[in-house]
């Protein structure tokens, strides 16, 4: 508050005594006229403590917890600790947003919390999963597994795109005897229309369509890990045709030799006698499939 400067007025018959008082008045003076440094309102803080949790009451730690006074725009953040509390102090009095937000789940906003003086304010905030986003670009995989472990006549892995939702193989009836597969048809597209891929890069022949062996299948089960197959809603980087996709991924090396032997053996000794089959015995069939990789 401003100061008040007062002064004093000298009755008569008191010289003496006024000219004692000179020096005290005018230092009273002096200091009663210097500027008035109020003193600074001292205003209780508010805090807003909680807890941040999953939709089935786990804590969540590690959230980021913000209030965000709607007046001034200053804020506060903390993070919850292990147990999933939270607690923000040294808030202004007002009108504020609580926003909590972790990794894996969608942020959670409580708005116009209105704050008093002093108040201790609890708040619980519950975060639910963030929801898949969905990609450019679908892809199935044919896993390692599948390529080992299933039985493949012919060895083409073409034949496990199948597996797939909306992939056919019009030629599948010659491929079962060895002798053709692999025209693939996507979506109902043309089997002249899809692209195959090897490590990203595209080994189209000049018809555009997927070098085979001479049985008309592909081979090299041993040299591919995993095969992705992009039906629909694959990305540009994927373009060229309007069929499907199969991208081959090859074996990575290493720093010893690996290598393997196989064989496929098929025989009319171990089939059984078709319905329509002339005489007693099957048709003779004999093949083998041998091969190495290192």
């Amino acid at each position: 508050m401003p100061a008040i400067c007062q002064g004093a007025v000298q009755p008569e018959g008191q010289g003496s005594t006024f000219s004692a008082l000179v020096p005290t008045v005018l230092l009273l003076a002096a200091l009663l006229c210097l500027p008035g440094t109020g003193a600074a309102a001292q205003v209780s803080p508010a805090t807003v403590r909680g807890t941040v949790q999953d939709q089935a009451g786990a804590p969540i730690a590690g959230a980021t917890v913000t209030a965000n006074h709607l007046g001034t725009g200053q804020s506060r953040t903390v993070s919850s600790d292990a147990e999933g509390q939270f607690e923000i102090l040294q808030l202004a009095p007002g009108a504020y947003e609580v926003r909590a937000s972790q990794s894996g789940f969608s942020a959670k906003t409580q708005g116009d919390l209105q704050l008093a003086a002093g108040q201790l304010a609890t708040l619980d905030l519950v975060l639910e999963p963030a929801p898949e986003t969905s990609s450019s670009t679908t892809a199935n995989l044919i896993r390692e597994d599948q390529l080992i472990g299933l039985p493949l006549n012919g060895r083409s892995y073409s034949q496990l795109a199948t597996l797939q939702a909306g992939v056919s193989d019009t030629s599948a009836a010659s491929g079962s005897r060895g002798v053709g597969g692999g025209s693939l048809t996507v979506a109902g597209g043309r089997s002249t229309s899809n692209t195959f891929l090897l490590d990203g890069t595209n080994i189209m022949d000049t018809g555009n369509r997927v070098p085979r062996s001479a049985a008309g299948v592909q081979l090299g089960l041993d040299s591919v890990l995993q095969v992705q197959v992009f039906s629909a809603n694959y990305g540009p980087e994927y373009g060229r045709n309007s069929g499907g996709v199969m991208n081959s991924i090859s074996r990575s090396g290493s720093d010893e030799f690996h290598g393997s032997f196989f064989e496929y053996f098929r025989n009319s000794k171990l089939d059984a006698r078709n319905f329509f089959d002339r005489g007693p015995n099957p048709p003779p069939f004999k093949r083998n499939q041998f091969g190495f990789t290192l």
